[in-house]
């Protein structure tokens, strides 16, 4: 059994994606609710039967995470696989996560400390910060918003189940341009 579980929080906003036996431990909690279920899915014990959940809800005060946790693979999917000292994009293989204040002087592995950095920029920064190194940072590090790229990236593909509790696909502005005639000296000029 393949299916994972959405679990919402108490303001059905998505902050995970489980695996089902998880999922079924969350719904032992009584203040865990059940939205959605897969029809074609089922658990058996010994004396009930269960419904695999799809999109459950827990209880805020039971699962803490307001935000996205920290791992590397997610990093390299917020830099997009690019060195954030040389620019340039690299196979996962080829990049290491750097820690912007170095773990020697007191700096954490978190969103805002962390950024990818190719083999060869991190050799070279070695133990310093961006300014000791003369290696300015070409992107800030920030902790990215829980949205539809993000997860789609991180979660693959997404169950129909799932589609009405996701944050919407932001869709490109449309650029709307309007041509006014140019003026000169108080009349138009003809083209």
């Amino acid at each position: 059994m393949h299916k994972k579980t959405l679990v919402l929080n108490s303001a059905y906003y998505p902050i995970n994606v489980v695996g089902w036996r998880v999922a079924m431990a969350y719904l032992f909690d009584t203040d865990n609710i059940v939205l959605e279920t897969y029809s074609d899915e089922v658990i058996n014990t010994i004396s009930h039967t269960f419904s695999l959940p799809a999109v459950i809800v827990v209880d805020s005060s039971m699962y803490k995470r307001r935000g996205l946790k920290f791992s590397s693979s997610k990093l390299m999917i917020r830099d997009n696989y690019t060195c954030s000292y040389c620019g340039k994009k690299f196979n996962r293989s080829d990049l290491n996560i750097d820690h912007v204040i170095p773990k020697s002087k007191g700096g954490k592995t978190t969103w805002l400390n962390c950024v990818t950095s190719c083999i060869k920029c991190n050799s070279k920064k070695k133990d310093r910060t961006p300014e000791e190194a003369e290696m300015p940072l070409l992107t800030k590090p920030f902790i990215p918003r829980y949205d539809y790229e993000y997860f789609l990236k991180w979660n693959g593909d997404v169950c129909a189940e799932w589609e009405p509790y996701l944050p919407k696909k932001k869709k490109p502005s449309e650029l709307v341009v309007e041509v006014i005639p140019t003026l000169k000296f108080g009349r138009k000029v003809r083209h």
